[in-house]
């Protein structure tokens, strides 16, 4: 029926209290022990455990919030007082009465009362588990008008009778020892998973044996009497008690013991997650040091190549240079300075990119700038005004070359074909529009040109169109060139800043 259940030995200590209230009992009947001293000593141990029971389990109501162990607080903690009551009202007998009259009266007549409260009480504790827990009060105020209307009732009914059935000479209390048994079953039965549940089931069983002493017990002066079976009832209560306080101790302990191992094997937990925190932390450390070293030989390894790229273009531009001045025709000339502006752009993208602080993308504006500024100068004698403007944006290899190479020819167009007095303004506007649309805009207030017709007219087969053509294909974009005080060249494009 018991065994151990976490961590407490519920079927060892109910042999315990099997042994010694045999024992006990044994010691009792033989020696017949009636001392009225005795039986207040009894009638004492019996109130103190009461107590104690109840501030135990009050204490685990409040440590685990348990219906159970709430309820069955209220019902020990009125226990206690009717135990208390039933050990000081038998102190004092009135003036009128002899000792035997007051052993009978209030002794025997507050043992029943006490007796069917605690049955009562605990039982009805097992249906209150799943009640709220506002009841508590309800149920003690019910618990002390019950022990009233028994006080009462047993003060009118007989103490004794002559030995009837069995020998029974108490049969005012045969429903204790019943309703003992009942509260052990229900239990035993409602409640396996419950360490108190399990500690009253085997104090039940205990009181119920004790209980069925009383029903033998007789006054002292009766000639016929078997002196001592009150006792035996007395020390039965108080072996039941102290088997029920030991189980709840232990439980107390044990769940001291679980939580010091639980917090024990916590802390070993937390020092380990520290521990893989650290080899991990020292795993990532070392890995974003070789990150950082990878990040920055790649960073060196691209400045370089960026370096050496626009120094080769410088070579080249420095042996067409070289190569201009031996040349006497002066389309040729003119076509190997248009290639010297064309490397002059790509050596200024890869110069902006290896400049950058993520040698990815740079910012169109400084660029765009010095750009037309180089072109301007590079054709020379001429009084051209220049502006520039150009919102925040910051663009890769894959879109500055082909914008660069596309403002290198529209720009020179219009030094070329737009103001015959060398005079005039050229202006380069790069904008987004509300749709998101890039647009660069090349315009300028000189005298209007066609670009097909200068094509026509270029003996070296429109190579700045075809460039133009290739180039806004490569952009995805539309150019659209209008004549309106002078010339404007629109090219619009779709870029997407995000990486």
């Amino acid at each position: 029926m018991y065994g151990t259940t976490f961590g407490v030995d519920f079927g060892r200590n109910l042999a315990i209290a099997f042994v010694l209230f045999g024992l006990g009992a044994a010691g009792i009947l033989t020696w017949q022990v009636q001392s009225p001293i005795f039986h207040t000593i009894l009638d004492t141990c019996a109130f103190l455990p009461c107590g104690l029971i109840a501030l135990l389990l009050w204490d685990i109501d409040k440590r685990t919030d348990q219906p159970l162990a709430r309820s069955l607080s209220v019902a020990f903690g009125v226990l206690a007082m009717a135990e208390l009551v039933h050990t000081l009202i038998a102190l004092e007998r009135l003036s009128w009465e002899s000792a035997a009259e007051a052993e009978v009266r209030w002794r025997a007549g507050t043992w029943g009362p006490s007796a069917y409260l605690s049955a009562i009480g605990v039982g009805i504790a097992l249906y209150l588990r799943r009640q709220p827990r506002r009841h508590g009060s309800t149920f003690a105020l019910a618990l002390i008008l019950l022990y009233g209307a028994l006080f009462v009732a047993f003060q009118l009914l007989p103490r004794y009778l002559l030995p009837g059935f069995l020998g029974i000479t108490r049969p005012t209390l045969i429903g204790v020892p019943l309703l003992w048994a009942a509260v052990a079953l229900g239990y035993w039965r409602q409640e396996r998973s419950s360490q108190v549940a399990l500690a009253v089931a085997a104090g039940a069983v205990v009181m119920a044996l004790a209980h069925c002493f009383m029903l033998f017990s007789q006054p002292a002066d009766v000639p016929t009497a078997m002196v001592g079976t009150g006792m035996v009832a007395h020390f039965g209560k108080i072996v039941a008690e102290l088997l029920l306080l030991l189980s709840l101790t232990q439980i107390g302990a044990a769940d001291t013991a679980r939580r010091l191992r639980a917090e024990s094997e916590l802390i070993q937990l937390n020092k380990n997650l520290e521990l893989r925190v650290e080899m991990r932390t020292a795993e990532l450390v070392a890995a974003n040091l070789g990150l950082s070293q990878a990040v920055e030989q790649r960073d060196l390894l691209l400045r370089e190549v960026y370096h050496r790229v626009k120094n080769n273009l410088q070579l080249i531009d420095s042996i067409v240079t070289l190569q201009a001045r031996r040349l006497a025709d002066p389309d040729a000339i003119n076509g190997l300075q248009g290639l010297r502006r064309r490397l002059f752009a790509l050596g200024l993208v890869h110069q902006q990119l290896m400049s950058s602080s993520d040698l990815k993308t740079f910012d169109v504006s400084p660029f765009l700038k010095e750009l037309s500024e180089n072109i301007i100068e590079g054709i020379g004698g001429r009084d051209i005004s220049l502006s520039v403007r150009a919102i925040p944006l910051d663009i890769g290899l894959d879109v500055a070359i082909p914008l660069g190479l596309l403002v290198t020819e529209l720009v020179t167009n219009s030094l070329k074909h737009a103001f015959p007095d060398g005079k005039g303004r050229i202006e380069v506007v790069l904008d987004r529009q509300e749709n998101g649309t890039m647009v660069l805009v090349v315009s300028d207030n000189g005298s209007g040109y066609d670009i097909l017709e200068v094509s026509r007219n270029e003996k070296a087969s429109g190579l700045g169109t075809v460039l133009i053509d290739g180039l806004v294909s490569q952009l995805k974009a539309v150019i659209n060139v209008r004549r309106m005080n002078g010339t404007i060249s629109e090219v619009f494009f779709a870029y997407d800043e995000s990486p």
